[in-house]
């Protein structure tokens, strides 16, 4: 298990809604009613703007059958997008944020779904991910963003979010977490990192991730940008060729 998937399984038994939303109202290992209804609503507003953002500039037609969250977390998203697709299947790499969606999901009397820790051998009509590859090293995020795209069927859509830069006040926070390394007067490389004390964030070369959707034949898209406080990111919207 490496440090990455160690600090997602820690985070996932001790405060896996946070783990999700990075609010202090969530940092408790347990919600009450109020704010877990509050914590999945946040979900349906969000991929209700997602569909629209798709309807509005990609499929009109919008109307997938086989969905797949990757990064589920405790299911916030899945819940929502069960709602919208025949099936969804929630990937994410901590067995205790597995567990805790199971029992909420359930709860919420969501039964179209279905939730693992490797990418499943199947064809998705819809792929989403949002704010999860950003804390995936980009050299294992690239592999795994490769992977997710053969699974998208002919006429598919993606809805993917990238972290590209960041502004200054943040950028000693990927150095805070090594132990030690080398600066060559243009970047600053990391030999070793300790333990994880915050959420890990890393940003991507927005070219090859386009270079990836276009090897995919997902060559139909549209993007937005957004700023969380000083980390910015690209929401990718797109559409499989078929």
């Amino acid at each position: 298990m490496d440090v990455d998937e160690q600090f997602w399984t820690r985070i996932g038994g001790e405060l896996p809604y946070w783990g999700v939303l990075a609010h202090e109202k969530f940092a408790t290992p347990e919600l009450d009613p109020e704010r877990k209804a509050e914590f999945f609503d946040s979900g349906r507003d969000h991929i209700a703007y997602v569909v629209d953002s798709i309807r509005r500039h990609v499929v009109p037609e919008f109307q997938p059958g086989r969905a797949l969250d990757f990064g589920c977390g405790v299911g916030r998203l899945v819940a929502a997008m069960a709602a919208r697709a025949g099936t969804v299947h929630g990937v994410d790499i901590s067995p205790t944020m597995l567990a805790r969606a199971e029992a909420d999901l359930a709860a919420l009397g969501v039964r179209n779904f279905a939730l693992s820790t490797e990418i499943p051998e199947a064809s998705f009509d819809w792929i989403n991910s949002y704010i999860v590859f950003q804390h995936i090293m980009p050299a294992k995020g690239i592999a795994l963003l490769e992977a997710l795209l053969e699974r998208l069927a002919p006429g598919g859509v993606v809805s993917l979010y990238f972290s590209i830069f960041r502004d200054r006040e943040q950028l000693m926070r990927g150095i805070e977490e090594s132990e030690f390394g080398r600066f060559d007067g243009e970047r600053y490389v990391s030999y070793r990192r300790g333990a994880l004390k915050q959420m890990p964030i890393y940003e991507y070369d927005l070219s090859e991730i386009i270079a990836c959707l276009v090897h995919a034949s997902v060559r139909e898209f549209h993007m937005r940008h957004e700023n969380h406080s000083g980390l910015h990111g690209v929401w990718i919207f797109g559409r499989k060729l078929g």
